[in-house]
């Protein structure tokens, strides 16, 4: 009998790291995607602001593109997590698409083009991020309180 509970004990000391591994590891993604959330918050600020049709950058997404997949094949987020976060980067993917064409249309010295375009763009940018219904409200809620979970609560 007591052999029997030493190899239990075995098993669940070994089950510990490889299980706070994985809760470390989504802890990393849901932080990762909150710092790239404030990025996105602060250059669309500068493209409002700066009224810069073409600007040089673009907003981030490699985080999303990189961590959303683990989070859900890891069951850590709920069917309208997924709905808020796919609405809001779709949407910064749009907007660095339009950054695009306006760039293309400043290359081609097609003024209607890039009025256009940019017209769109501050749009889509003020429906990202500004006013009471602004996506990236509802998004900075879900991964900032993901991120500020215990390595327990995952």
């Amino acid at each position: 009998m007591e052999k029997v509970l030493f190899l239990m004990l075995g098993f669940v000391l070994a089950f510990i790291p490889k299980w706070l591994d994985r809760k470390r590891k989504i802890k990393a993604h849901w932080q990762a995607i909150t710092a790239e959330v404030s990025r996105i918050e602060a250059k669309t600020d500068m493209f409002l602001n700066d009224g810069i049709q073409s600007p040089l950058y673009r907003l981030p997404v490699k985080c999303y593109e990189t961590s959303f997949s683990m989070l859900l094949t890891e069951g850590v987020v709920t069917q309208s997590e997924v709905h808020a976060l796919e609405n809001f980067y779709d949407l910064v993917q749009d907007i660095n698409r339009g950054l695009d064409q306006v760039s293309v249309a400043c290359a081609g010295d097609n003024e209607h083009g890039i009025a256009v375009e940019s017209n769109r763009n501050f749009g889509k940018v003020r429906e990202l991020v500004s006013g009471e219904k602004a996506l990236i409200n509802n998004v900075k809620l879900i991964v900032e309180a993901k991120s500020a979970l215990s390595l327990v609560r995952y």
